[in-house]
């Protein structure tokens, strides 16, 4: 019907062609002037077939022309060539919508599209690259690998080092300790042999040493797992010994909590008490001797220092303990635990008796405290057997002092000496 249609409408136009070319016979002869070229075939029409005409503005009188392959715009995508099909550009024309593929080229063998898997090496097998054309299915292996074990860092013990295999178990690399002047391994850099470790949950703890060098350091980790603590009697008695250097992973020397920090430091070792400088003040850590009578120093390398806390802790050789008046504070917990100790004096300068100073010293009859002391804080001497307490201010100046009673109840019951 829409055919009919069509060739209805077509003979029309035609016949109004005709009439009017006549019509125009008739008149006097003139210049056409033509205007726009129209498509006269339907839209889907191929551009090569097209009917296109135009009319002359004066006298009507219409002008035809047959479209050609060069009224085509080709928009193109070109499909290389693979190993299973040959290559070629596909057109299509954005007028008329005609479609055609052009340019063929042959089948590439080599030109696969490979998609590749690798299969990383093991402790008993090679590793490689698989690679599969997407295309042809075609496979082939290339890239091979070495055997290889999953080796973390080195293990050692007191002799020897090695790695081991965290898979199979494997040991390799194992050889005797190579030890320079402080005694550490230069291969593994574990730290000074001799150091005598316990692992406690997942970190490893400094417990001893049992040899004879005078300067050690410390490992950032032992076997495998951080070395966070140092015990409090690690280097009780180790006479040689005059510097110990610790990792930043040490977060604790015995009780007492370091500061967080992103360095090494030394402990330094002279007269048998334990110095640490750090950020410019100087402290003292801790006493590696077996003295009973205790007169800490005046100064370490010409300045002041601070008692650290727990620095003393649990020390039961311990009698008696003096401290000058250079010593510019005392640490929570210093002198703890100290279950022999009896007599302690405090020189001036000392404003707090810090918390837990003297707590569970059973044995401790007697303190002789400065008169620059303003506050006692809480459970200094709590479970000691204090008795007398020898004050240097008066009886005024000690009843301004801020006591802190919660388990300093012992206070109470001791005998306080005024001006002496």
């Amino acid at each position: 019907m829409k055919k009919a249609l069509k060739v209805i409408i077509c003979v029309t136009f035609l016949l109004l062609f005709v009439c009017l070319s006549v019509a125009c016979d008739k008149e006097e002869k003139h210049i056409h002037s033509f205007g726009d070229w129209f498509l006269f075939s339907p839209a889907d029409t191929d551009c090569e077939t097209r009917l296109y005409y135009r009319i002359c503005g004066e006298c009507s009188s219409i002008e035809w022309k047959n479209g050609n392959s060069s009224d085509h715009n080709w928009e193109v995508e070109t499909t290389l060539p693979t190993c299973k099909a040959p290559g070629f550009d596909y057109m299509v024309c954005t007028i008329c919508g005609k479609e055609q593929k052009t340019n063929y080229t042959p089948i590439a063998e080599n030109n696969h599209d490979w998609k590749t898997v690798t299969t990383d090496p093991t402790c008993f097998e090679r590793g490689y690259d698989t690679k599969t054309c997407s295309i042809c299915d075609k496979e082939e292996i290339e890239n091979y690998t070495p055997v290889k074990h999953d080796l973390g860092d080195y293990l050692f013990d007191p002799s020897q080092h090695w790695k081991e295999c965290g898979k199979c178990g494997t040991r390799v690399q194992v050889e005797d300790h190579i030890i320079d002047a402080e005694g550490c391994c230069t291969v593994c850099e574990v730290g000074s042999v001799g150091i005598v470790y316990e692992i406690k949950y997942n970190y490893a703890i400094v417990v001893g040493y049992v040899g004879n060098l005078d300067s050690v350091k410390i490992p950032n980790t032992y076997n495998g797992k951080p070395v966070k603590e140092i015990s409090g009697s690690a280097f009780q008695s180790c006479k040689a010994l005059t510097k110990i250097v610790i990792p930043n992973t040490i977060q604790r020397i015995g009780k007492a909590v370091l500061p967080s920090r992103a360095i090494d430091i030394e402990i330094n070792i002279k007269n048998d008490y334990a110095f640490v400088s750090y950020l410019g003040k100087n402290y003292l850590v801790g006493y590696t001797g077996d003295s009973k009578y205790l007169a800490l120093p005046t100064d370490y390398d010409g300045e002041n220092y601070s008692v650290y806390d727990y620095a003393f802790n649990n020390h039961d050789g311990i009698t008696s303990v003096e401290i000058p008046s250079s010593v510019t504070n005392i640490g929570k917990y210093a002198f703890s635990g100290c279950v022999n100790l009896k007599h302690v004096e405090i020189g001036e300068g000392i404003k707090i008796i810090e918390d837990g100073l003297f707590s569970g010293c059973s044995s401790l009859q007697s303190v002789s405290l400065p008169s620059s002391i303003t506050t006692i804080r809480y459970s200094a001497f709590f479970r000691c057997g204090i008795t007398s307490i020898y004050y240097a201010g008066t009886s005024s100046e000690w009843d301004k002092i801020k006591v802190y009673y919660i388990n300093n109840y012992e206070l109470e019951n001791a005998t306080i000496y005024y001006n002496r």
